[in-house]
């Protein structure tokens, strides 16, 4: 809009602004509610209007607070609500519903008025007249008929019978001829011979070409006994028994030594091997204990002595399957209870040879033996070899509190027996009573003071105690017993799980200063700090 059409005036009419002005002017609520501006001095002019309109909105605010309350106005709600249902003029009415056509209308004649319609429509035929199927007719007919010329699944079933038969009746004798040829060679223990020999050739010519062969013999190696390269005690005269002596006062490192000068000296030698075995196994060294025994067990298979220990020694390693072999094979090797092995049970060799989990079958079946052979009580005594296997037996099923009445059972027999106190210490640490374990420990250190294992294991009940100081000096004392005979420039003697057992306890004492030496395994600076 212009500024001329706001001030000049059209014909017959009010000038806008001038309307404008006049509603302004004839506003009834300024009126009514009888606001006056008021001059404040002292105030600029945005204060000024601040305060204006502060003071008419509490006045506004108090006038509607003293208006009378108005009631609501139905009658005007009423008439808005008349005039919107006259304009619906469209709006669908509701038929009636089905219960009254029901009642207003027999079925009887709704069907009649359904088949009237039905027969008046002629539906099919303006189906058939909309669709295509006449032209497509003559496409189905021929699709059909090629159908009915293809032979059935049975025939083929049947064709395929035959071929199958005359393939069979074709190639029998062929087949007879080969398989006969196949079992002579496989009978024949030369061609098995020259093969291994192929192969080893083949090993020596490229190994690079075939690992798998090289790390089969390797594997095979590293169960055969590896001798030290510098003994010197090789030379020893009479070795085995100057062994026996040094076994005896407690030098079980020397004594290693001589044993294996002995078996050196005479492989076929079994009492080298057994002593070797047990002594290494004392002397806290399962693994090559293992070897020796297994070497010892090829050469005499009835060596009930080393089988009660090489099961000892796998249980010591966690082989639960191994030792449970060991323990049967000690029962069958008895002739006093050979009688209870059952040969169709017995274990296989070959079977689980490579696992190291027990079976529940086996164990059953070695709990039952071994149960029987201790209920004999031939010549009314207790045989104490039995209760010591049945011992080790429990112990793979950590039913521990049975195992240590079994080797209580044993000690009646065997008093002396350093090996069975020990075993009876280490069942009840394991059993969580520590502080009796200390007790059989050193009643099997005080019989042999040089059982490097007996010490070991009081180490370990002495830090399920907390008593961590104890706990170092005998760990610095088994280490040094090994080292009396470590060869120069070598420590393998030595445990590595006294190295590392020794490190955990001297974390505990927060003396993390002697980590160096144990890295460098200084044994000299660990003797000075705790004794031997």
């Amino acid at each position: 809009m212009s500024m001329k059409e706001l001030l000049a005036e059209d014909c017959g009419g009010r000038n806008p602004l001038l309307d404008a002005a006049s509603h302004i002017t004839r506003d009834q609520a300024f009126r009514q509610e009888n606001l006056k501006t008021k001059h404040l001095s002292g105030y600029g002019t945005d204060e000024l209007m601040v305060r204006e309109f502060l003071e008419e909105s509490k006045l506004g605010q108090e006038a509607l607070m003293r208006r009378p309350p108005q009631s609501f106005q139905m009658q005007r709600l009423l008439q808005e609500v008349q005039e919107i249902e006259g304009s619906r003029q469209n709006i669908v009415q509701p038929g009636p519903s089905v219960s009254v056509i029901t009642r207003s209308q027999p079925s009887s004649q709704w069907a009649s008025e359904f088949l009237e319609t039905a027969k008046e429509g002629n539906w099919i035929e303006e189906f058939n007249s909309q669709s295509n199927y006449g032209s497509h007719q003559g496409a189905f007919q021929d699709v059909w008929d090629t159908a009915k010329e293809m032979p059935l699944a049975s025939d083929l079933l049947q064709q395929s019978e035959t071929w199958a038969t005359e393939f069979a009746e074709a190639t029998s004798s062929v087949n007879n001829q080969r398989a006969s040829e196949w079992v002579s060679e496989f009978k024949n223990e030369d061609i098995w011979d020259k093969m291994e020999t192929d192969w080893q050739r083949a090993a020596l010519d490229s190994p690079m070409d075939l690992p798998w062969l090289e790390a089969s013999q390797s594997e095979q190696r590293a169960n055969e006994y590896e001798f030290s390269d510098e003994n010197p005690l090789s030379n020893s005269p009479n070795a085995l028994e100057v062994g026996k002596q040094r076994r005896a006062e407690g030098d079980l490192s020397n004594a290693v030594l001589l044993f294996e000068a002995a078996v050196q000296k005479d492989p076929s030698l079994v009492e080298g091997w057994l002593l070797l075995g047990i002594t290494l196994a004392e002397n806290e060294q399962d693994r090559e204990a293992i070897k020796a025994l297994n070497r010892c067990l090829e050469l005499d298979s009835n060596s009930l002595e080393a089988r009660m220990a090489i099961a000892v020694s796998y249980t010591n390693e966690g082989l639960s399957m191994q030792a449970c072999k060991a323990l049967e094979e000690w029962i069958a090797s008895n002739p006093k209870y050979s009688g209870l092995i059952n040969p169709a049970g017995k274990f296989s060799s070959r079977k689980n040879a490579e696992s190291s989990l027990l079976s529940g079958e086996l164990y059953g079946r070695l709990q039952d033996m071994y149960t029987e052979a201790a209920r004999l009580m031939l010549n009314n005594e207790i045989d104490a070899d039995v209760q010591e296997g049945l011992g080790v037996l429990l112990n793979l099923t950590c039913e521990y509190k049975k195992a240590a009445d079994c080797f209580r059972a044993a000690l009646t027999v065997r008093p002396n027996d350093a090996r069975l106190w020990n075993r009876l210490g280490a069942t009840l640490a394991n059993g969580g009573n520590s502080e009796e374990s200390i007790e059989a420990y050193r009643t099997a250190l005080n019989l042999f003071p040089g059982f490097v294992r007996a010490r070991y294991n009081l180490s370990v009940a002495c830090i399920h105690l907390r008593a961590y100081r104890e706990a170092a000096e005998h760990l610095v004392s088994a280490l040094n017993m090994q080292a009396s005979a470590t060869l120069p420039g070598k420590s393998s003697v030595m445990s590595d799980s006294i190295w590392i057992t020794l490190r955990s306890v001297l974390s505990k004492l927060e003396r993390r200063d002697l980590f160096p030496d144990v890295n460098n395994r200084n044994l000299q600076r660990l003797v000075q700090e705790f004794g031997a």
